[in-house]
């Protein structure tokens, strides 16, 4: 299927939806998605990203719908090689948090038995696609950032993670808060 018509971010939920719904549900679900274009001031593509996240509520199983977001995060893989080297670097999990918080904007971060508690520490929402919007926004449109923080840290552990959004910025807290659930073994290390 072609989706030369959507923006690049469109097309890879597009995809997503397609492999996962298919073609039909997939055309249902992003119904007013076509006339985002890349001059679309940011309060309509809200308005319009909020019922395509509401539809995927409506219309879709849970854990498919948080997948298919998951699966839409951006992956900069920039930010990885410097985190990963910060971890390999460390002498433990808690020395890892430490020197992670003296990072610049990668957020803040503490740790409790195997579970990171972390926030993105942005005061706002930084994506490109709601930060306009008055309207309230569906969490699932966070799982996009859930996604982010499974990747990151999946690929700076070089293992498979659990990420829980807990509360976010744009469902009306005041930052976007998570937890990363560690495997028993990255306990110690």
């Amino acid at each position: 299927m072609s989706y030369s018509n959507l923006l690049p971010y469109l097309k890879k939920l597009a995809r997503h939806l397609d492999d996962t719904v298919g073609e039909d549900k997939r055309k249902e679900i992003l119904d007013g998605c076509e006339s985002i274009t890349a001059k679309s001031g940011k309060v309509l593509r809200s308005h319009i990203m909020r019922n395509v996240m509401l539809r995927m509520e409506d219309e879709m199983d849970r854990d498919e719908a948080v997948s298919v977001r998951e699966k839409c995060s951006c992956k900069p893989k920039y930010q990885v090689k410097p985190i990963k080297e910060l971890y390999e670097h460390s002498a433990d999990i808690q020395s890892f948090i430490e020197r992670l918080n003296d990072m610049d904007s990668v957020g803040s971060y503490r740790l409790e038995d195997n579970i990171i508690h972390g926030s993105f520490n942005h005061k706002k929402c930084v994506c490109h696609m709601v930060t306009s919007t008055k309207e309230p926004m569906p969490k699932l449109w966070c799982d996009c950032c859930k996604g982010y923080v499974k990747w990151l840290f999946s690929n700076v552990f070089s293992m498979p993670i659990e990420v829980e959004m807990l509360d976010t910025i744009i469902t009306g807290s005041d930052n976007c808060y998570f937890k990363i659930y560690l495997p028993c073994e990255k306990q110690g290390n």
